[in-house]
């Protein structure tokens, strides 16, 4: 089967105004969610501090020095309340620390990734037999709208293909007149199942309070 993408000037250059988008809100997402944590870290800090009676700069240093894991040691929780909140605070801020120092890396290399695969099946060079085999589900040579969106959103690790096997299941389910399609008739089916099922059970209880 031979096949072909075309991409028009104007369609490239509202796709990348898409993807620049996303990312923009991807990093501002991040950048407000790293923010909150860093200022509940030094709050934590100040609350420490507050128990040692510690100035409010000793405070900060004592957080920020513990979330980074640099530890001097120079200044440290003397009092029995005041170690005991250290117990919680310091694996809390060693593990959000990094994430607070890698995690905007870790996550645009990532981001970074996907918008390059995404971008490359929008191109008649790199689009292929291979590509077009794999977003064929039901292997019958044609890619339909959703084939392509199921592989596509697979790809970019925006759902699992576990995910999209128990959409489908469900959707089986209820496609009980096996039509392919979600109609009223299925939902006319399934309450005349529901009133069968009722009266069988009603059936039942009655055959049980005559044998008493």
């Amino acid at each position: 089967m031979n096949s072909a993408v075309f991409v028009t000037d104007t369609e490239k250059g509202s796709s990348s105004a898409v993807k620049k988008g996303k990312s923009w809100s991807s990093i501002m997402n991040g950048l407000i969610h790293r923010t909150i944590l860093f200022t509940i870290l030094i709050l934590c800090g100040l609350s420490i501090g507050q128990i040692e009676h510690w100035p409010w700069y000793d405070s900060i240093y004592y957080a920020i020095i513990t979330l980074t894991t640099v530890g001097y040691g120079d200044i440290a929780p003397s009092t029995q309340k005041g170690r005991l909140f250290a117990i919680f605070f310091i694996p809390l801020s060693i593990a959000h620390g990094g994430q607070l120092l890698f995690g905007t890396a870790i996550s645009s290399l990532l981001q970074k990734r996907r918008e390059k695969y995404y971008t490359s099946l929008y191109t008649a060079d790199t689009f292929n037999m291979g590509d077009l085999h794999e977003m064929d589900s039901n292997h019958n040579n044609l890619v339909n709208v959703q084939e392509f969106v199921e592989f596509m959103l697979v790809k970019m690790e925006l759902v699992d293909k576990r995910l999209l096997r128990d959409l489908h299941d469900q959707f089986k389910a209820l496609d009980v007149t096996k039509s392919g399609y979600l109609s009223k008739r299925d939902l006319q089916v399934m309450a005349k199942q529901k009133v069968r099922q009722a009266k069988a059970k009603h059936d039942k209880y009655e055959g049980k309070e005559e044998d008493k």
